[in-house]
């Protein structure tokens, strides 16, 4: 078969033979079959062509006609839903999800309950053993939590007249509009765990506070956090690496931050005034703290929301939530209720035909997604909150 760009500049655009692009060479091929071939270069080069073709209907260098005349034929449909998949796919990767880097990822293989453990006592400083005398066993305490993936989604009705009129604004903003779901959903979710999570933030514990966002403020936190101990009182690695707030406090974390110098309000060392003085230092904070905005702080806490702000030390040292996604799925799909009507004397409909009720052509998204908040197995050690009110 030519390369599509050699085929297009022999054949006038308005002309060009949809059976020649997307007509299988081999025939009408099932819907099966065509999925098998899905991993072969020959698929991967119509999909280029589809993605190419679909794009020329979608900025009207070709006509709707065209595109409903492909939707007739033997493999396109299968072409045209991947297209619109990869489509979904690239705009829910495109949003961002900062929560991946202060949170936990796992994935599960499937829908039952998952436990995760943490076993304490037996970790501590070694007990000295004397001559000839017998070591001393130690305790084994377990602490867990469970969560367990859930299924979310929607349907996207496209009636056909809209198809028929050369209406492509439902069809081309699909799967941006899909795509943003699937990522909303998924980050709102992950926010949930822990945004004023009054199981994981606890005054007994330390890590909650009321102070407005201030350089002193972070210090107290960061130095909070550093007195943090394991169960049984050993030191843990829990270093602040991240400063998460809503968008409204953005700008003021980053100047905080990312400031060089500060002016300490104080004695100078080495000559000392008759008074406290302002005087330029270094900001202790500079490189310690990434920024990172979670926009649901404010929606799931609209009370303080706005003002809160929170600290988080590198999962890879120890957790505070884990969001969890199902192994093989974990990016949202795109499905496409087949016609189930038959025209008769014509057989089965193309696939735009829609169903036999209401003509309406039926897209369906799928996510899946769960997880929990880590403090059942103490590991409100690696976070820290305040609302900022005071």
């Amino acid at each position: 078969m030519p390369e599509f760009l050699q085929l297009i500049e022999s054949i006038r655009s308005e002309e060009a033979s949809v059976q020649r692009l997307f007509g299988s060479e081999e025939g009408d091929v099932s819907v099966r079959e065509a999925l098998r071939r899905r991993q072969g270069p020959q698929y991967k080069q119509r999909l280029l062509e589809a993605a190419q073709f679909t794009a020329e209907v979608f900025s009207g260098r070709r006509a709707m006609w065209q595109l409903r005349e492909a939707l007739s034929t033997s493999d396109f449909p299968i072409y045209f839903g991947d297209t619109l998949d990869r489509l979904v796919l690239q705009e829910y990767r495109e949003a961002p999800s900062d929560w991946r880097q202060f949170l936990r990822t796992s994935v599960v293989r499937d829908f039952r309950t998952v436990d995760r453990y943490r076993f304490s006592d037996g970790d501590q400083v070694l007990d000295r053993v004397a001559q000839g005398a017998n070591y001393p066993a130690g305790d084994r305490d377990e602490a867990s939590y469970s969560f367990r993936v859930n299924k979310y989604g929607r349907r996207i009705p496209i009636l056909w007249e809209a198809l028929v009129n050369d209406d492509l604004d439902a069809l081309r903003q699909m799967p941006s509009v899909l795509g943003r779901a699937a990522r909303r959903t998924e980050n709102r979710f992950a926010s949930s765990l822990y945004v004023a999570n009054a199981a994981l933030y606890n005054g007994g514990f330390g890590n909650v506070d009321t102070a407005v966002l201030s350089l002193s403020a972070l210090e107290a936190a960061y130095n909070a956090m550093a007195g943090f101990r394991d169960a049984n009182g050993e030191p843990i690695f829990n270093r602040p690496a991240y400063l998460v707030v809503d968008p409204v406090l953005e700008l003021t974390a980053q100047r905080i931050v990312g400031t060089m110098q500060v002016q300490w309000i104080g004695t100078p060392p080495l000559q000392p005034p008759a008074t406290a003085v302002a005087w330029p230092t270094d900001n202790v904070m500079r490189g310690r703290l990434q920024i990172l905005v979670d926009p649901y702080i404010s929606v799931l806490d609209p009370t303080n929301g706005a003002t809160s702000w929170y600290l988080f030390a590198d999962p890879r040292e120890g957790h505070a939530a884990e969001v969890a996604f199902l192994s093989g799925y974990e990016e949202p799909q795109l499905f496409m209720k087949a016609s189930n009507q038959i025209r008769l004397g014509a057989g089965p409909t193309d696939p735009v035909g829609g169903d036999y009720d209401t003509d309406a052509v039926d897209y369906k998204v799928r996510h899946v997604v769960g997880g929990a908040s880590a403090q059942a197995v103490g590991n409100w050690r690696f976070t820290y909150w305040s609302n900022g009110t005071v």
